[in-house]
């Protein structure tokens, strides 16, 4: 059984009768999740926590949707989680440290070419990297370069 909720909400600002913030909103979202015991045991028969889920999770996403133009930032947060059991000299278990993470997103449509898309998206922006801990957090496990990334895509409909 897995338990939890998640709030969320998400408003346009259509009402407001000024063109540009007219075009503008946000979406928000909080989850949680009861994640103190999972399905899988450690070697000693005690209960581990549900793997790859976070207990706490936040979102928001501020956007802007114009008849040429859609602009989207998105912001990710999450507690850390348990990841699986490893069996070491500790005998702790693999934790992930959840970075944060901001992406954005640019859409553009040229009125010139009707059936062109052009897209750009930078994903982590925050340069935020990958690191695991055994057990603890002071227990530092391994830590990945990340970066950022980014993509850029044209799409032409026939």
């Amino acid at each position: 059984d897995i338990s939890g909720f998640e709030l969320g909400v998400l408003q346009t600002f259509d009402f407001i009768g000024i063109p540009f913030i007219s075009d503008m909103g946000v979406q928000a979202n909080y989850t949680y999740v009861d994640t103190s015991e999972g399905p899988d045991k450690d070697a000693s028969g005690n209960s581990l926590p549900l793997a790859g889920v976070s207990e706490d999770t936040y979102n928001l996403i501020a956007f802007y949707e114009g008849e040429q133009v859609g602009v989207r930032l998105a912001y990710t947060r999450r507690s850390d989680y348990f990841d699986k059991t490893v069996f070491t000299v500790s005998g702790n278990n693999r934790f992930i440290e959840a970075p944060d993470r901001l992406d954005m997103q640019i859409s553009y449509n040229p009125k010139q070419f009707e059936n062109l898309f052009l897209t750009l998206e930078a994903f982590n922006l925050t340069d935020e990297q990958f690191t695991a801990y055994q057990g603890v957090s002071s227990r530092f496990r391994e830590g990945r370069e990340v970066g950022r990334t980014l993509s850029l895509q044209a799409q032409y409909k026939f």
